[in-house]
């Protein structure tokens, strides 16, 4: 995940058919801002890692 802008836009289509998204899961946050922007549309974000793990910091 970077900004989760496509992921927001998936469940937007996913939402439109009736169906329910409770959160999302990712394999790497890039901790870009996209864990803020699912929050802040009531998504918990679930990760299995993040760059910092990899012993990368985020720009």
């Amino acid at each position: 995940v970077t900004t989760g802008g496509s992921s927001l836009r998936a469940i937007e289509h996913v939402e439109a058919f009736g169906l329910k998204v409770t959160g999302v899961l990712a394999i790497i946050d890039r901790l870009s801002g996209g864990r803020q922007a699912f929050e802040s549309k009531g998504y918990p974000l679930k990760t299995l890692f993040t760059v910092r793990d990899f012993g990368i910091e985020p720009e």
